[in-house]
């Protein structure tokens, strides 16, 4: 099965990929996380497509931590494991079911806190 794509904007380059599902009104949704050096971009698998779940967008300048998620009951929101967690300016959050969440976490601290830097020194 091939991983669901998302539209890059031009230029932009794919830093990190990972199958995940996203927590929707307590559902988790099937797809693909992708990290750019502009964004993180949420694209659901076929059946959640056709299901109307729409692509997500967070822009890297918007997201002030990065973390894993206690567990919770939910029978269906993949809150019985621990999730990612993307933490924005705003309040929100979102999260994700990713395999080996803390590898994860580890690996997008690297990637996305220099490139933050770099966006709020301009």
């Amino acid at each position: 099965m091939r991983w669901p794509q998302p539209e890059l904007l031009p230029g932009e380059q794919v830093l990190f990929q990972v199958r995940a599902n996203l927590t929707v009104k307590d559902i988790a949704r099937g797809g693909t996380l992708t990290v750019t050096e502009k964004r993180f971009l949420f694209q659901p698998n076929n059946v959640e497509a056709r299901l109307m779940l729409r692509p997500r967008t967070w822009a890297i300048d918007r997201i002030i931590a990065v973390g894993v998620a206690s567990r919770s009951w939910g029978p269906v929101s993949g809150a019985w494991v621990r999730r990612l967690r993307l933490e924005m300016s705003d309040g929100s959050a979102a999260l994700f079911v990713v395999p080996d969440v803390e590898s994860v976490v580890r690996r997008l601290e690297v990637l996305i806190w220099p490139i933050a830097a770099d966006t709020a020194d301009q």
